[in-house]
C-alpha cells in the first residue's frame, strides 16, 4: 500500500490510544498479514482494542500510560502493518452492497422515512454523544454475516448492548448508487466535517472526583458537527476501520477551536436519511453466551507481523 492519506500512516496509529492498542495486540499474538486481511479477524482486533481504552473502565488509565511507554518498541510493527497491501480494506470507503443492520429480536424494523433534516435543532445529547439522532447505523457485514457493530455489541462497547443470550435481529441493506456519504478516514477528516458545520459542546461531561470529594472541570469545550446542517448536504457518514482506530479519542485543535472523535464503538455508518433500495431480512443471530474476549483463534502462517 502506497500511503499518501497522513490519517493512515505509522505516526497516525502511534498517536491514537486505540492504535497503540492495536499495535500492542499485534505484536503480542504475532498476527500474520493474511489474517488480518481477514475482516472478521480485522473486526475482532479493532474491538478488542476498543475496549482496552474504554473510559469506563477504572483500569485505562494505567493502559494507556503503559502503552505510551512502548511506542519506541511498536513502531516497527506499525510500518510494517500500513505498508501491507492486505491492510488496504481497513481505511476503505463504505461497502454499498454489504451492510448490515442489527438490532435486539422483537424490535421494529427499520422504516423508509429518515430524514436528520427536518428532525429538529440540535440535541444536547448529539452534542455530547457525536452522533445523530434519530439515526440508523449500519456495519460492513462479513461473509457469514456479522459485522463490526454485533461484534463490538458482544463486548459491551457499542449502542447495541445484547444480554449474551440475546437474538440479534439483521437485515442485509443495499445502499443506493447516488448516496452521499462522508467518509471518516482518521482524526483530520472529523475535524474537517466539524468545521465545515460548526457547533459547540459546553463539555463539563465526566467530571472527575478527587480525593477530598470535590469535582474536577470534566472535557472542555469542543466544535462538533452540527448534524441537521450535515444533513443538508450527506446521506450518511461512515467511518472505516482503519479511521476508528487512528481517530478515536485524538484531539484536533486550530483557530476554530478543539475536536475530538468520540463515542463511534466500530466501523460503521451513522444514515441521516433513508438511502437503501432496499433490504433482506436475515435470521436472527443467538449469542449462546460466546464472548469476543476469549483468546482470538485465527490463522497465522508465513512472516508475522511483529517480527
Amino acid at each position: 500500500m502506497v500511503v499518501t492519506d497522513p490519517d493512515s500512516t505509522p505516526d497516525a496509529l502511534l498517536n491514537a490510544p486505540a492504535g497503540l492498542a492495536l499495535l500492542d495486540l499485534v505484536k503480542g499474538l504475532d498476527f500474520t498479514p493474511a489474517a488480518l486481511a481477514d475482516p472478521l479477524t480485522a473486526f475482532q482486533l479493532a474491538t478488542a482494542a476498543m475496549d482496552m481504552i474504554n473510559r469506563w473502565d477504572p483500569m485505562t488509565p494505567a493502559r494507556l500510560e503503559r502503552l505510551a511507554a512502548e511506542i519506541p518498541s511498536l513502531r516497527h510493527v506499525a510500518e510494517r502493518l500500513v505498508s501491507t497491501p492486505e491492510m488496504d480494506h481497513w481505511w476503505a470507503p463504505i461497502d454499498r452492497r454489504n451492510q448490515l443492520w442489527s438490532s435486539h429480536a422483537g424490535s421494529p424494523h427499520i422504516e423508509p422515512g429518515l430524514d436528520r433534516a427536518s428532525a429538529g435543532p440540535m440535541q444536547r445529547w448529539e452534542r455530547y454523544a457525536h452522533k445523530p439522532n434519530p439515526t440508523i447505523l449500519t456495519s460492513t457485514a462479513t461473509v457469514d454475516d456479522l459485522s463490526s457493530l454485533v461484534i463490538a455489541s458482544a463486548v459491551g462497547i457499542s449502542d447495541l448492548q445484547p444480554h449474551p443470550h440475546d437474538e440479534i435481529r439483521r437485515l442485509r441493506l443495499t445502499v443506493r448508487e447516488d448516496a452521499r456519504v462522508y467518509e471518516i478516514k482518521g482524526p483530520t477528516s472529523w475535524a474537517a466535517l466539524a468545521r465545515r458545520y460548526p457547533t459547540v459542546d459546553p463539555g463539563g461531561h465526566h467530571r472527575p472526583v478527587a480525593s477530598d470529594g470535590t469535582l474536577g472541570p470534566g472535557e472542555p469545550e469542543e466544535v462538533v458537527p452540527d448534524w441537521p446542517a450535515v444533513a443538508q448536504d450527506w446521506d450518511g457518514v461512515h467511518v472505516s476501520l482503519g479511521a476508528l482506530l487512528t481517530a478515536t479519542d485524538v484531539w484536533v485543535t486550530d483557530e476554530m477551536g478543539s475536536s475530538r472523535f468520540w463515542g463511534w464503538d466500530n466501523e460503521g455508518t451513522y444514515w441521516l436519511r433513508w438511502a437503501f433500495d432496499g433490504y433482506i431480512p436475515l435470521p436472527d443471530l443467538v449469542l449462546q453466551g460466546h464472548s469476543w474476549r476469549t483468546p482470538l483463534h485465527l490463522p497465522r502462517s508465513g512472516p508475522m507481523v511483529g517480527s
